[in-house]
């Protein structure tokens, strides 16, 4: 995780696989990660820096897109 105000890493959230492209929702209380070898997408709370939620896709991911 890092603090956007002050480009500093403020905690470490371990995923499965090799986390490529990070994504914030767009009120900021979540981010999404595409990670390559697991072929999953998983969900992090950005207030406690846990995953919530792990959501499986039928390939290798690369890129994500969200929209408000």
């Amino acid at each position: 995780m890092i603090d956007t105000a002050t480009g500093l890493r403020t905690a470490a959230v371990p995923v499965d696989g090799t986390p490529l492209e990070p994504a914030v929702s767009p009120d900021g209380a979540r981010l999404y990660i595409t990670t390559q070898t697991s072929n999953t997408l998983p969900v992090i709370d950005t207030a406690t820096h846990t995953v919530t939620a792990t959501i499986h896709l039928g390939g290798s991911p690369a890129r994500i897109g969200l929209t408000g």
